[in-house]
């Protein structure tokens, strides 16, 4: 296998996916074609992204419309779009953390011994810093910014402490700014949320059709895997109308559609 090829895990049973069964029900086999398609284009993407923009792009390379690529990355709920209308498989996410995090455990082994083998650092003081710190020196012994004497080794690590520390305080202070986002989202005022994105969805009746805002408003309201969530309230940035604008214009949702009544919704 060449190096320029990576990993990314295709599990067996992918088949039976209830929303990859409607891939196939509508596309056929070459949908399913497409979405694993799809998923290696993304996991040859440095962020595991790609713009929605260049759909028509993708579907040059596989050999397929533009529209049957934009119905499966769309229409299914296998994708989410982010506020930089970028698109990106969750699931994809979710299982590459594994697999990323040991290859990263790896390197920073790789690292560690290294620096040991070639008596750039003590053992004792290896164990006092943690893997941001190892980096940050093992960068400094290659830029030749340290000579590795004892008192050296001293003043540079408690520094490396220092700006470690304050990294850790701007990841802590992020993290309980999103804690603090988020609580504004649970079950209990699910139903609420719910019932106020359909009644701003309503009125766009007379701009839409309702089988268009119907597809829309069921795509936009999908709820996350803990179920307190829903997809549009995962976006940085939601501007309705511009979506609603975009979905028309790219006729998001058209093969979904089927005399829906609006009022059901």
């Amino acid at each position: 296998m060449k190096k320029d090829a990576y990993y990314f895990p295709h599990f067996s049973n992918a088949r039976t996916d209830r929303r990859l069964k409607r891939v196939r029900k509508q596309l056929g086999i070459e949908g399913y074609g497409i979405y694993f398609m799809i998923l290696e284009t993304l996991r040859d993407q440095t962020e595991f992204r790609y713009p929605t923009e260049d759909i028509d792009l993708l579907a040059d390379e596989f050999g397929t419309s533009e529209e049957k690529a934009r119905a499966v990355v769309i229409n299914f709920g296998l994708f989410d779009v982010d506020e930089n209308e970028e698109f990106f498989s969750p699931k994809m996410l979710e299982y590459m953390t594994p697999y990323l995090e040991n290859k990263e455990r790896k390197r920073i082994g790789g690292i560690k011994g290294n620096l040991l083998k070639y008596k750039k650092i003590t053992k004792e003081k290896l164990e006092t810093m943690n893997d941001s710190e190892i980096m940050e020196y093992d960068k400094l012994v290659k830029n030749g910014k340290f000579s590795h004497s004892d008192s050296e080794s001293d003043s540079d690590t408690d520094r490396l402490s220092s700006q470690s520390k304050v990294k850790e305080s701007k990841v802590n202070k992020s993290k309980e700014k999103e804690s603090k986002s988020n609580n504004i989202y649970s079950v209990s005022n699910l139903e609420q949320r719910f019932e106020n994105f359909r009644e701003t969805v309503l009125t766009y009746r007379e701009q839409y059709s309702d089988d268009m805002l119907k597809a829309f408003f069921e795509y936009w309201t999908e709820k996350n895997e803990r179920g307190y969530k829903m997809k549009f309230e995962k976006q940085e940035t939601f501007d309705i109308s511009k979506r609603l604008k975009r979905w028309n214009d790219n006729d998001f949702g058209k093969s979904t559609t089927g005399g829906y009544c609006l009022a059901s919704i």
